[in-house]
Order: C-alpha cells, then structure tokens, then sequence
C-alpha cells in the first residue's frame, strides 16, 4: 500500500508524516517512508565526505552502500525517476505501507495537509485524495489516526483479482505473493514497462484501452493454459490500462512451480499469449505524433466496441 501526504511548503506535511509512522508503528505496522526534495534548485544535503563511503562517492562511484550492525545507509546518483520506479528500485525490504511525502502529482492516495482556505482549493485539483488535514484544526490529529486506521485496515481487507485490469499503478509484491505456499519452489516475476526509445523514436508516454470484461476472461484463459501445460504451477497476470509514462509497470505475471523451469517457461508463454489473444490497444505518443497499435488479431475500433 502506498499513501502520500501533500500539501504546500511548510503545512506541516512532515510533522503529519512523522505522527503517522509513531501512530502506525504502535498498531504493529512496518512502514517505509519516501520524501521528495522539491526545493527549486537546492539537492539534497549529503553526509560529510570524511566518513568512507562518502569519499567513495566523492571520487565517482553511481552508487556507495555502508552497511554497520544494525543500519545500512545508500547514496546514488539519480536524476528525477518516478514515483513508481523509485519505489521499484530502491524498496528493498517488506512492508505493509510505503508513506509518500510530496510528489503530489502521482496516482496514489493522498492525505491533503493545509492551513488556508487558499490552499484547500488549489489542492482540491490533485487526483485521488482520500482525506483533508486541515493543520489548524485542535482535534485534527485525533481524527485523523481514527480515519488512518481504518483505511489501513480497509486497503488490507481489498483482495486483488488473480487475473484483472486495473487502472492504478500496479504493486508487484501483492501477486508475487499471491501466487507463494508450501509447494511452491520458485516465483518468476516478469514486468513490463514502457522504454523511452523504440527503433530511434523517442516516445512520451503510452495510452492503454482495452474491453476489460474480454480481456480479464482471456488472462483467465491464459492461466488454464499454462495449469494445464505445467501442472502445479500457480499463475497471476494483471494489465494497466490508461496513461503511462516512461518505466511504469504496463504488465506483470507471476508463476510460482514446485522447481524453477516450469516458472520459466510459463512465464513467457503467459506474455506471447496476451500479445495474440487479449484485446488490449496501445497508443504510442511521440514527440511529432501518434499511433495505435493492437493486439494481434484485433484492432483499435473494437476497443470501444467491445469486440474480440
């Protein structure tokens, strides 16, 4: 699950945000936290280059890790990723909720944190809000970590389709899970995202439609295949459609066998299958234009037509 908390400088996003983690870590929760440094031109301040790891980076390396008994600290050279990507590539241990400060654009929920009235209207805009903190308020906090907890309790009670459309960014753990039990021996987990450049062509971000009834029975057709092919394993495909920028997760399939190449080779099956039969529309948008594309027995007309 991942929650963000926004608002305007100094409304008090990180105060909020650090209530919440002491509040959530008493309810038995494992949290991550991620803050977006939005201050114009000024980076992040590093630590000082007189402990080791930092003259490692000084002296060029892309990325340097310090690990001591019970903390491990990285610094990276990294220019601006998404939301998405960073969680993708720098979450690295299990968690039941990431909490987000800033990046008040992205397509999570969001905790709205405000002062003035001015600024409550100007927030309102943002997508996916799910509760207003107005900072000012002497009983907001207490009414806030009622609300919190029960929209923790509500996002942990959601069960995910083994096979589904979906239109949010999609949370990988959540279906390689899904697919785990004492049998299994090996997960394979394929995601597919949307590259920057195909052929020299620079794209800009891609728009997925699709005839979600058709397309969720085809995955689920798809998943009796590969039963049927490799008896044993257990399959999960999930496909976002909408809007997606560059390295957002378009696809994932999760395979889980008792031994590693049967994960494998359903795994691929799975994607050759969804290319052929799945009715699913992808619009490339490029600096000077645009095209659909399609699966390989349809077109894009029967996207909103509901053929097959």
């Amino acid at each position: 699950m991942i929650l963000q908390i926004v608002g305007f400088k100094d409304s008090g996003k990180t105060t909020l945000l650090q209530q919440s983690i002491t509040f959530l870590k008493s309810q038995g929760y494992h949290i991550v936290t991620i803050k977006h440094h939005g201050h114009d031109k000024d980076d992040i301040t590093l630590q000082s280059s007189n402990v080791d790891h930092m003259k490692h980076f000084e002296a060029g390396a892309d990325q340097s890790i310090v690990q001591g008994s019970a903390y491990q600290q990285t610094v990276t050279r990294r220019n601006q990723p998404s939301l998405e990507q960073l969680i993708k590539e720098s979450v690295t241990i299990s968690y039941d909720v990431i909490l987000v400060e800033g990046f008040k654009n992205e397509d999570y929920d969001k905790i709205v944190v405000y002062k003035t009235q001015e600024e409550l209207e100007k927030l309102r805009l943002l997508t996916h809000v799910q509760y207003f903190y107005n900072y000012n308020n002497e009983n907001a906090l207490k009414n806030y970590e009622q609300w919190l907890l029960k929209w923790m309790k509500q996002r942990m009670n959601i069960k995910m389709k083994q096979f589904e459309i979906v239109k949010n960014p999609i949370e990988p753990e959540q279906y390689r899970t899904f697919t785990l039990n004492e049998h299994q021996g090996a997960v394979v987990v394929f995601t597919g995202h949307v590259r920057e450049w195909t052929k020299g062509v620079k794209t800009e971000y891609l728009e997925y439609e699709a005839y979600v009834p058709m397309a969720q029975k085809k995955l689920e057709q798809i998943g009796e295949e590969i039963t049927q092919r490799w008896p044993g394993t257990i399959t999960t495909i999930v496909h976002r459609i909408g809007s997606l920028h560059i390295s957002d997760i378009a696809v994932l399939i999760a395979v889980s066998s008792p031994h590693r190449k049967d994960a494998y080779r359903a795994n691929e099956y799975a994607i050759e299958r969804i290319k052929e039969i799945v009715p699913i529309w992808k619009k490339e948008i490029w600096e000077d234009g645009a095209e659909w594309q399609g699966h390989q027995r349809g077109d894009h007309s029967q996207a909103t037509k509901g053929g097959a």
